[in-house]
């Protein structure tokens, strides 16, 4: 062959690779990763723990969503795994792998497959894939620590990993273990995060996952899925119906299992004692959340971590826990929480979490009074002043989509629906009462929730036939349908003035420089006591409460600890006393 020859040959290779690498690259861009709902997952598992190894084979079946056939599927799993084999009917698919940015796994990145089918799906229409992959599951942090997460913080939050002594695996928004198909979302973009994932939760509510685990004997699959022996040798077959109420996680040690009416324990063997101290806080707890919330619909699924650097995850009625050596109320307080779960399921995060919240509220109230349950809410305002601050602050380049407003009805970060959502529903119980909100709990009914102000109008209705209905608007306008930040009081005056009973009236003004109108308790002290009375204060606004003291007063103080403030270092003010009128 002449050199000619061969030189033609060559270019007409390189300008075959450079189209071919042209053509990837412009699927890679303009493909539709929102394209896809992967409705059915038929995945079997296979872990090699010395090794921190999975492989993974099985089938995914993909629905086009979108409103035009699609040609192109996208496969996404952790950064840590990699793709062996994609088909569709014994037929291997060309596909285009490259590794994804995304905050969406614990390695801050992915392993994405771009496939290219044989056939345009129709929209609607399905596709059934057959798939291979594996690698390793490590304990690693790298979308937290980037952002500047001490390592030490980041890995008790991130602990997801397969090991020898310590496996343990949840699922999309920490590992990525099965396929998805995202696009690419950071951490330090506010709540970009969150939001992805709560859409894709949505989107995936009635899909099912089946994986078959096979691991090693003496050891056992706990899992918050439905779990059975499949017949494979020494198989355990988990099915998740449906991916938006649970996140879905595995656990495998040598358990040994407590079961009691209330709680199931999935727990390790030295740790027998634990387990039954866990259980009594259960059995003695159980009947306050009856009280409030109605009969359990489950039991409380607790599942060991075997390892105490991990943070506790919770999961629906399931929580996966280290288990720790802890006087019975921290106990009592710990399974509050999760057994609100058992009783009481909504689908908005902020009464889901928040009613929980309140419970363990109530439970250190009745354990110790209403001032320690106080101190124990405490705990979630710093972090919620410091967020509402960012979210209303002015937009500039500093901090330009870092953070917005969260409505509680709809928002998805943790922070709000948890945090800010526990304050609002103490403010609540002052507002309305035990009884009122007990009777709402009764009421309530997930399926029929289909709007935000559903749960105000339970609360609004009168105990009784002809009395009043409540209203409750300015609350939830402020406070959960749209976030108006946080109030700020301070005291502009308050004096004393002594009736010819030898009493004393004070007159309390309260400022609220805040942006957010509430109820706040404002208290009288003295030396033989205090007294307290509750006034409405508006955005921007004043309020004047008269509290009747029976001696002289000394100081008063507006807010107790269950009104989230901007700033509580105002809230005090000495008290001046005018002599009694003739």
């Amino acid at each position: 062959m002449s050199a000619r020859a061969c030189f033609r040959i060559v270019k007409a290779r390189l300008l075959a690779a450079v189209v071919l690498f042209a053509c990837c690259t412009q699927a890679a861009w303009a493909v539709d990763r929102q394209a896809f709902t992967f409705t059915h997952y038929d995945l079997h598992v296979v872990l090699d723990p010395a090794k921190q190894g999975m492989e993974v084979r099985g089938k995914v079946t993909v629905r086009n969503d979108s409103n035009v056939a699609q040609r192109q599927v996208v496969l996404q799993i952790s950064s840590t795994l990699a793709w062996q084999s994609i088909t569709v009917g014994g037929n291997a698919l060309q596909w285009l792998g490259q590794e994804y940015t995304s905050d969406i796994d614990h390695a801050g990145s992915l392993s994405e497959a771009i496939v290219t089918l044989p056939e345009p799906i129709a929209p609607r229409a399905t596709a059934t894939l057959d798939l291979e992959y594996g690698g390793a599951v490590p304990r690693v942090s790298t979308r937290l620590t980037r952002i500047g997460t001490p390592e030490e913080l980041a890995t008790r939050s991130d602990w997801d990993q397969i090991g020898e002594t310590f496996t343990a695996v949840r699922s999309v928004g920490y590992v990525t273990w099965f396929p998805v198909s995202m696009d690419a979302v950071s951490l330090s973009d506010g709540t970009a995060v969150f939001d992805a994932l709560a859409a894709w939760k949505h989107r995936h509510g009635s899909t099912v996952l089946e994986v078959a685990i096979a691991p090693r004997p003496g050891v056992s699959v706990a899992s918050n899925a439905d779990a059975v022996a499949d017949g494979q040798a020494g198989a355990t077959k988990l099915t998740f119906r449906g991916l938006a109420a649970h996140v879905p996680t595995f656990v495998i040690a040598a358990f040994q299992s407590l079961e009691r009416p209330a709680v199931s324990i999935s727990h390790l063997a030295e740790h027998t004692s634990l387990a039954r101290d866990y259980a009594v806080a259960a059995e003695k707890q159980a009947p306050a959340i009856i009280d409030w919330f109605g009969p359990q619909r489950e039991k409380l699924r607790i599942i060991e971590l075997p390892d105490l650097t991990t943070a506790p995850f919770d999961t629906g009625a399931f929580l996966f826990t280290p288990l720790r050596q802890m006087d019975p109320a921290g106990l009592q307080l710990t399974v509050a929480h999760q057994l609100v779960h058992t009783s009481f399921v909504s689908n908005r995060s902020w009464i889901q979490e928040g009613t929980a919240h309140l419970m363990q509220v109530v439970t250190r109230e009745q354990q110790a009074g209403r001032a320690e349950s106080l101190r124990y809410l405490d705990q979630f305002q710093p972090q919620l002043v410091q967020v509402e601050k960012a979210a209303l602050a002015p937009a500039d380049a500093a901090n330009q989509g870092q953070m917005q407003p969260q409505p509680l009805a709809s928002t998805n970060d943790e922070l709000f629906y948890r945090s800010k959502a526990a304050f609002v529903w103490v403010m609540l119980r002052d507002l309305v009462g035990d009884d009122a909100l007990k009777r709402a709990f009764a009421a309530y009914r997930a399926d029929q929730d289909l709007q935000p102000g559903y749960v105000q109008s339970l609360l609004e209705a009168p105990a009784l036939a002809g009395q009043p209905k409540r209203d409750l608007e300015w609350f939830f306008d402020d406070w959960v349908y749209r976030d108006k930040g946080l109030p700020d009081f301070r005291i502009e005056s308050a004096y004393a003035r002594a009736t010819l009973l030898k009493t004393y009236t004070v007159t309390v003004t309260v400022e609220n420089i805040g942006t957010a109108t509430a109820e706040v308790p404002v208290l009288v002290r003295g030396k033989g006591g205090e007294r307290m009375a509750r006034v409405r204060v508006p955005a921007k606004g004043r309020g004047v409460v008269r509290i009747p003291f029976p001696q002289e007063p000394i100081e008063v103080v507006v807010n107790d600890g269950s009104v989230p403030e901007m700033n509580v270092d105002n809230n005090t003010f000495k008290i001046q006393t005018s002599a009694p009128s003739q």
